[in-house]
């Protein structure tokens, strides 16, 4: 009778517990990646209003108005109309900030553009700067907001015949 060797099994119970071992850090980086990725889009579209403590007369010396509209829903969405400060006339600029920003990030271009002819429309959108506290919808509503300041600056006596350039961050 020939004789049987029993089978080793403790080289497959090494290759069974690294698999395991493997298939949980797996799952438990699968947890913190979408963990982390929650409270990044969370922080991205909550509301981050505040008051603002410059404006353009403050910081360059430029005449404005504090202009107000409401957004296709209702939303109060504020900003700023800069005339020319000059006589030449080229159009109308309607400066849009980042995500996380405010109308005071585009001050700077605005007393360019302003020095060169343009009226220019900075605002902050839903949920920014002084608008209205809402969260941000990552640009689904914020066209409308941004229709809104085009239509504003359309509906203005001294701009209707200009042209209208929008120029976003």
């Amino acid at each position: 009778s020939a004789d049987v060797l029993p089978q080793d099994s403790s080289r497959k119970q090494p290759v069974r517990n690294s698999k395991k071992r493997a298939l949980i850090y797996l799952i438990l980086f699968a947890f913190v990646y979408f963990v982390v990725c929650t409270i990044i889009a969370w922080t991205t579209v909550m509301p981050k209003n505040r008051v603002l403590r410059t404006d353009p007369k403050l910081e360059f010396g430029l005449s404005f108005e504090d202009v107000s509209w409401k957004s296709a829903d209702g939303t109060k969405i504020r900003g700023w109309y800069i005339p020319p400060s000059n006589s030449t006339f080229h159009g109308v600029v309607v400066l849009c900030h980042g995500i996380d920003g405010n109308r005071t990030a585009h001050l700077s271009t605005a007393n360019w553009l302003s020095r060169s002819g343009y009226a220019t429309l900075l605002f902050d959108f839903r949920g920014r700067g002084e608008s209205d506290r809402t969260n941000c919808t990552m640009g689904l509503r914020e066209t409308e907001d941004l229709l809104g300041g085009i239509d504003f600056v359309s509906g203005k006596q001294e701009l209707r015949e200009q042209r209208i350039c929008v120029l976003g961050h």
